[in-house]
């Protein structure tokens, strides 16, 4: 008898130990979905946590959820996740997820981290420990099993490449080559301006003449909304970075915009629009540029006399910069490293490029010294980028690079590369991350690798430069 006792005991315990909650969790993944309701943004995906979707476990009970719930992401150093940021964890995922329920939770972009062109794995792990009580119901163990469960995530760095109107006007180049997208088909829409927002939810966002659209997770909005109250069209829109379309790990909160002659702030966590804070009575120019870092001025122009206007709370006006050029202004750039007797400040124009003398910035008595070497003395400079390192790089309208060392020979230029003799050179970005110059000439979009020896590759065709307008970087989430 005593045998069969503990034959018969022995076949209970493995009765119940084979009846152990079984490590039955999936997830689902949704690109663009945020933690506070904003959709379509490229910095956020949202992960649904099934604990045995398809029903309870096969023990007919309730007693055995996902307990004490963590995530760990490996492999990038840019993704937020719930153990990082509580508020990514607006559902409390964290505490317990019954069988046969689920529970959302958040991943967000934080900032820029990876080269153009570049796609990175995140691994994400779920940890959760199942209390399932058998075991510990004759005092074998504490009946507590600890879980984890991976997936990965991919973060793409992309390219944004925007022209005024028609189809295909936005183009997205990243390691799965050039996609096209249209931002608005209705007539007469023309896109005048692009930024990219590198700090909140990673919309590109687009103004127009009839208001200013985001683009995001392959979808544009299709309300105008986003424009300052009073006004229909934008004309203008920047981030705070050093200058014009400069990609650096550092990321600005607020994007500023001009429509008409006013300038204004705009809140990427909030997404409005803030009061004119300065205005100046001349016509300013599309897409036209620079931000002073050193003291927090907005630099814009007009068709030949840059403005310094102030960006602080109760600034009224703007102030002429320097003095009034003879040549057309096509682009400007601002550096804060650069030599004394000069400011930082560059005016690419029709007849050549500009570095502003003097010993303050800003000031309305400055002068405007000519940039020097034969070939750029008298050349169309269409498009200006500068790099962390405050060197500036020069396009011309014959598809020559030029490299400005502003630190060491402010008004010394030096012939980099010639892209293509026949090819104007439209617009450029340098991407710091990757040290590449980014430059549309012609149809085709190029990249210059700059290292001991520079290296320049044609990325493929892009339609009609003659209406590009200006290209962003900003990375996305995707399943």
């Amino acid at each position: 008898m005593r045998n069969m006792f503990w034959i018969m005991f022995g076949l209970v315990i493995n009765f119940l130990i084979g009846c152990a909650p079984q490590n039955n969790i999936s997830v689902t993944m949704v690109n663009g979905n945020c933690a506070d309701g904003q959709t379509n943004a490229p910095y956020c995906m949202a992960v649904t946590i099934h604990n045995n979707a398809a029903g309870q476990n096969w023990i007919s009970s309730t007693n055995y959820p996902f307990n004490n719930i963590t995530v760990s992401v490996s492999g990038v150093d840019n993704i937020l996740s719930p153990s990082s940021t509580s508020s990514l964890d607006p559902n409390g995922c964290a505490n317990s997820i019954s069988p046969g329920n689920s529970c959302t939770f958040y991943l967000k972009i934080n900032k820029e981290e990876y080269a153009v062109g570049s796609t990175t794995n995140a691994n994400i792990t779920i940890n959760y420990t199942i209390n399932d009580g058998l075991s510990s119901v004759f005092g074998i163990g504490n009946g507590s099993t600890q879980y984890s469960y991976s997936f990965v995530v991919k973060e793409y760095t992309n390219l944004y490449l925007a022209q005024q109107s028609g189809s295909n006007n936005l183009m997205v180049y990243n390691s799965d080559g050039i996609g096209y997208y249209t931002v608005e088909s209705a007539s007469g829409i023309v896109l005048q301006s692009i930024a990219a927002d590198n700090s909140s939810y990673g919309y590109l966002w687009m103004a127009t003449n009839h208001g200013m659209y985001w683009f995001g997770d392959g979808n544009t909005s299709e309300s105008t909304s986003y424009a300052p109250s009073g006004t229909t069209g934008i004309n203008n829109i920047f981030t705070s970075q050093p200058s014009p379309f400069e990609s650096s790990s550092t990321s600005p909160n607020n994007m500023y915009g001009v429509a008409g002659n006013n300038l204004y702030s705009f809140s990427f966590d909030k997404l409005i629009w803030g009061n004119a804070i300065t205005a100046t009575s001349s016509s300013l120019l599309n897409n036209v540029n620079a931000v002073s870092t050193s003291g927090g001025n907005v630099v814009l122009a007009s068709i030949n006399q840059a403005f310094s206007c102030p960006t602080s709370s109760g600034s009224s006006t703007c102030i002429s910069e320097a003095s009034v050029l003879s040549d057309s202004i096509r682009d400007i750039g601002f550096t804060t490293i650069s030599t004394t007797g000069y400011t930082g400040l560059y005016a690419a124009t029709s007849g050549g490029l500009y570095a502003e003398s003097g010993s303050m910035f800003p000031s309305s008595i400055n002068g405007w010294k000519k940039v020097t070497e034969s070939g750029i003395d008298n050349a169309v400079i269409n498009a200006l980028a500068i790099d962390d390192a405050g060197n500036i790089y020069a396009g011309d309208n014959t598809g020559r690079i030029w490299v400005i060392y502003a630190a060491t020979a402010p008004i010394n230029a030096h012939l980099m590369v010639t892209i293509s003799s026949s090819s104007a050179v439209q617009t450029m970005l340098f991407d710091n991350i990757g040290s590449a110059l980014y430059i549309v000439a012609g149809n085709n979009l190029y990249q210059c690798a700059l290292s001991s020896t520079i290296g320049c590759i044609n990325l493929g065709s892009i339609g009609n430069n003659s209406s590009m307008v200006g290209l962003a970087i900003g990375s996305s989430l995707t399943t």
